[in-house]
C-alpha cells in the first residue's frame, strides 16, 4: 500500500514528511529528516500522527535526544553530515535555509519539556491508535501533547470490539474461576498447554461453545479457526485477565510521587522456587527532573494493587505459595530477551515486592 503511486501522491500533497525520508531504510536518518522537515514547515502542520501510539512516543523520544542538533541545522540552514542517504538529504535540503529565529523558538520549547502543542502551534489534533495494548501509552501521550485532542480509531476510554465470524471462526472455552479448586486450576492450566483439546474436553467436561452462546460477564479462553490454516488455535488469553488493566489500576498511586509510567514490560522469573512475575517500569518525572526518588511504601502498594486486580487463579496460587510475590523493578525500558534482561538488571535503581497476599 505504501509503495502505491496513489498513496505516494497523497503523502506528497498532505504531509510534511518527504516521501524519500519515509522510505529510507536507515530508521535514524528517516526519523531525523521527517522531524526536521516538520519543524522547518512548523506553521503548516495541522495534525501530528503515526499509526500506533507507541510509534508516536518513539518519535517524541527521538526528538528529545536530537532537538539541539535539529535546532543547529535550522539555524545554519545546513543538514548534519551523518545524513548520508541521498534521497533524504536532497529532499530536506531543498526546503532549508538559515532561520535563527525559528531555531531559537524551538530551542526555548524543547529545553524544558517537548510539548507538541507548543512546537506545532497550528495543530488541531494528534492521531494514533490508542486501543488494546496501545492504551498503556495514553497517559504518557497526553503528557506530551499538551491538551490537543487525541484522536484514535475510537476514544481510548470508550472501546468495544466486534467478532467477525466471516474472517475467523471463534470458539470459546468457559473458565469458571469461582468453582475451581487450586488443584483443578493447576490441572486445567497444565492440560490447556500439554494435552490435545479433545482429550482435555473428555477428561474435564470443558466443551468449547459458539459465539451465540457466550454470556456477558463470563470468562472464556479463545479458540480461532482461520482461512490461513489455523484450526482451533489457542490464543492463550483468558478474556478480562488483562495485564494492562492491572497496570493502569496500580499506576494511579504514582501521582503523589510526581511520576508518570511511560512504558512497561514483563517476564516470569523462574530462577527461584516458587517463581514470580517481574514487571519493569519506566518512570518519568512530570516536571522534567531526571532524578527519581522512590517511596518504598507507595511502590510496594503498587505491587499489591496489581495482585489484587489479577484474576482468581493467580490469587489462589499466591495463597498456596505456588507463586511468589509480584515484583516491580524501576528501570529504563527495553525489549524482552536474555541479553536485554541483563541490561535491565544492570540499570535497576530500585526493587519492590508485594508485601502481602491479595484478598480472594
Amino acid at each position: 500500500m505504501y509503495k502505491n503511486n496513489d498513496y505516494r501522491n497523497i503523502i506528497s500533497k498532505h504531509h510534511t514528511s518527504p516521501i524519500e525520508a519515509i522510505f529510507c531504510s536507515d530508521t535514524n536518518q528517516s526519523m531525523y529528516c521527517q522531524l526536521l522537515a516538520g519543524l522547518i514547515q512548523r506553521d503548516k502542520v495541522v495534525m501530528v500522527g503515526l499509526q500506533f501510539a507507541t510509534a508516536l512516543l518513539r518519535a517524541i523520544k527521538f526528538l528529545e535526544g536530537y532537538w539541539k542538533e535539529l535546532c543547529s541545522n535550522i539555524r545554519s540552514g545546513q543538514i548534519s553530515d551523518w545524513i548520508t542517504d541521498s534521497g533524504c538529504k536532497n529532499a530536506v535540503s531543498s526546503i532549508m535555509k538559515p532561520n535563527p529565529q525559528l531555531a531559537d523558538s524551538i530551542h526555548k520549547i524543547c529545553s524544558y519539556i517537548t510539548i507538541i502543542k507548543k512546537l506545532w502551534r497550528n495543530g488541531k489534533f494528534i492521531r494514533a491508535i490508542t486501543t488494546g495494548v496501545m492504551s498503556q501509552y495514553v497517559e504518557t501521550l497526553e503528557f506530551y501533547i499538551g491538551g490537543l485532542p487525541l484522536v484514535s480509531n475510537t476514544g481510548p476510554s470508550h472501546v468495544s470490539y466486534t467478532f467477525l465470524p466471516t474472517m475467523v471462526y471463534f470458539e470459546f472455552i468457559p473458565v469458571n474461576n469461582n468453582s475451581l479448586s487450586l488443584s483443578q486450576e493447576v490441572q486445567f492450566n497444565y492440560a490447556s498447554q500439554h494435552e490435545p483439546l479433545e482429550k482435555k474436553n473428555n477428561n474435564e467436561n470443558i466443551e468449547p461453545i459458539d459465539l451465540v452462546h457466550v454470556k456477558l460477564g463470563q470468562y472464556y479462553e479463545l479458540l480461532v479457526t482461520s482461512y490461513a490454516g489455523l484450526y482451533r488455535y489457542k490464543v492463550g488469553d483468558v478474556l478480562k485477565a488483562d495485564l494492562v488493566i492491572e497496570v493502569r489500576e496500580a499506576k494511579t498511586l504514582l501521582d503523589p510521587l510526581g511520576f508518570i509510567l511511560t512504558g512497561f514490560t514483563s517476564y516470569t522469573d523462574t530462577c527461584s522456587i516458587p517463581g514470580h512475575y517481574v514487571l519493569f517500569w519506566e518512570l518519568k518525572a512530570k516536571q522534567g527532573n531526571d532524578s527519581i526518588e522512590l517511596d518504598q511504601k507507595i511502590m510496594e502498594e503498587c505491587c499489591y494493587r496489581m495482585e489484587e486486580a489479577l484474576y482468581y487463579i493467580y490469587r489462589s496460587c499466591r495463597k498456596q505459595n505456588a507463586i511468589a510475590a509480584l515484583e516491580i523493578r524501576v528501570t529504563p525500558s527495553c525489549i524482552k530477551s536474555k541479553e536485554a534482561i541483563n541490561i535491565l538488571e544492570s540499570k535497576v535503581i530500585g526493587k519492590f515486592f508485594s508485601p502481602k497476599i491479595p484478598m480472594s
